[in-house]
């Protein structure tokens, strides 16, 4: 497994870097077209994959997604010329990369605390539940993050680089509200059919082994769910270098994770932990609610304000 996670990441990491450059220059609609065929064409290989070749396939997509993903990314830019003619590499300035550090820094205490916490949940569920409930518990997680892919390329994408160029809250507001009028109500549509389909999806991904998971995706949604409304606003803690509101938020929200996992898979086993995503991410959303709560739903001036 470690092997082949070495193979992917190199893939991974220029892709993730191609799509950052991209970004940078505001091309948008490009990257959503971009990401689009790449997610769908990963998805349809990993499925295929794990069809015929079961965990051996699942394994071996590990390592493909990353590859067709950076393949389409590059084809893609390579044939819009005018977007490799603004690419120039000419010195590193110094000053920049400083400026940059913050940024740096938020990436790996996200990068680096939130998997110790998914492990340390895991380990819990072992100890109080068995081996097999916590492979139905990372099942899950796996599924959630299939379907979260879309919308999540959609929030780092675009609402990323647009909160950065915002200077006012008005257009922060009308930002966050457009895609909750817009996205949201999509994105509930196709939660609700994920849950109505998912014996199909579990028997599809899965095998009849983790028909158990079916009953992890009501509370693992919810929270998905109340994930997305929360994040797309969290959003402007990095696109304006809020390093301490980033910092004291996620270490909030990785402590009500661990915390509120815990107790819940003592009174109701492995779903306990779903049920503590849901509770944690609402938790999260009334902070991030409250901390903008001016921008969102104050007054508006006509003068520019920090947008908190």
């Amino acid at each position: 497994v470690i092997k082949i996670m070495a193979l992917a990441l190199p893939f991974y990491s220029l892709n993730l870097f191609s799509f950052s450059i991209m970004n940078g220059f505001a091309k948008y609609s490009f990257l959503m077209i971009i990401n689009i065929i790449g997610q769908i064409m990963g998805l349809s290989v990993t499925l295929l994959l794990i069809w015929q070749n079961n965990i051996d396939g699942a394994l071996i997509s590990v390592v493909i997604s990353p590859s067709l993903m950076f393949l389409i990314t590059l084809v893609g830019i390579l044939n819009r010329k005018n977007f490799t003619s603004m690419i120039k590499v000419t010195s590193i300035d110094v000053a920049w990369l400083k400026k940059f550090s913050p940024y740096a820094l938020m990436a790996v205490v996200s990068g680096i605390a939130f998997p110790f916490v998914i492990i340390a949940i895991r380990n819990h569920i072992i100890s109080v539940e068995g081996l097999k409930e916590a492979g139905f518990w990372e099942a899950m997680n796996r599924i959630s993050s299939y379907y979260l892919m879309f919308v999540n390329s959609i929030m780092a994408l675009y609402f990323l680089p647009r909160f950065a160029e915002i200077e006012n809250k008005q257009e922060f507001r009308d930002e966050i509200f457009d895609f909750y009028k817009t996205i949201i109500p999509v994105f509930a549509l196709g939660l609700l059919v994920i849950y109505l389909l998912r014996p199909f999806i579990v028997t599809l991904l899965l095998t009849d082994e983790f028909i158990p998971v079916e009953d992890l995706f009501g509370w693992q949604i919810l929270g998905d769910f109340v994930k997305v409304l929360s994040v797309v606003i969290a959003y402007q803690f990095i696109a304006k270098k809020m390093f301490w509101h980033f910092i004291i938020t996620e270490m909030f929200l990785l402590l009500m994770t661990y915390f509120t996992s815990i107790y819940l898979i003592d009174i109701y086993g492995v779903k306990g932990a779903n049920i503590a995503h849901f509770v944690s991410y609402v938790l999260y959303y009334i902070v991030i609610l409250i901390i903008f709560g001016s921008s969102l739903f104050g007054l508006i001036e006509d003068e520019p304000h920090d947008l908190t």
